[in-house]
């Protein structure tokens, strides 16, 4: 699904799909908005949208508002909209949604989502905010950011190693030492030798049966 969101079952289509359809475009881009936002206030969304369709939105029962943050009303109706959006038009709305954004990680989710081709500017301020999402605890948060940083990061990029670490980094504190093993098997030959691929080496064994003697012996390779 998009964004790593929920699917749409075809047998939830014949419900929240036909509500959906049946509403009206701007209000059917609040709902869209929302779903691919995730805690968004009202005053973000009101940056991004017709406030009157939100309105709408609100009295339809398609979105709820609660203390300033707006959800929608039932998850299957946020895959509804997704699934019935185009590529373009949910790129075009997180770029909206990123410059109404008053919370750096938010901004910074949504523009990286909204690029599809590596830009070094731009995965260094993605990268910034993984950063501070870590900081904060929002570790799931720092490994979607973390992700998206690495994508970003244009091939043979002097911040392509700090950045491979950086993730594997995100995934053990999250707990996810599988996804931390797949990263660092594929990327730990192309870590350049010395301080990243020690530290590599040495989360993955925490994170998968490589012992120590064998990192050890990756460090110089």
């Amino acid at each position: 699904a998009s964004d790593g969101e929920l699917p749409l079952p075809d047998i939830a289509d014949d419900v929240f799909g036909a509500r959906v359809r049946e509403a009206a475009e701007s209000t059917r881009r609040v709902l869209l908005a929302v779903a691919l936002s995730g805690g968004v206030t009202s005053l973000e969304l009101a940056g991004a949208v017709d406030p009157l369709a939100m309105e709408d939105a609100v009295a339809g029962g398609l979105v709820v508002v609660e203390r300033g943050h707006v959800r929608p009303a039932h998850p299957m109706l946020a895959a509804a909209a997704r699934k019935q959006a185009s590529a373009a038009e949910r790129q075009a709305l997180h770029r909206e949604l990123a410059s109404a954004a008053t919370d750096r990680i938010s901004k910074a989710r949504h523009l990286a989502i909204a690029t599809t081709s590596p830009d070094a500017d731009l995965a260094s301020f993605v990268a910034t905010a993984a950063d501070l999402a870590a900081s904060h605890g929002r570790v799931w948060e720092a490994v979607t950011l973390g992700q998206q940083a690495l994508r970003l990061t244009p091939p043979g990029h002097a911040a392509d190693a700090d950045r491979v670490l950086a993730l594997a980094q995100y995934h053990q504190a999250a707990g996810d030492l599988k996804r931390l093993t797949e990263l660092l098997r594929a990327r730990l030959t192309e870590l350049p030798p010395g301080r990243l691929r020690a530290h590599a080496c040495l989360l993955l064994t925490v994170g998968s049966d490589v012992d120590v003697e064998a990192a050890e012996g990756l460090v110089s390779q």
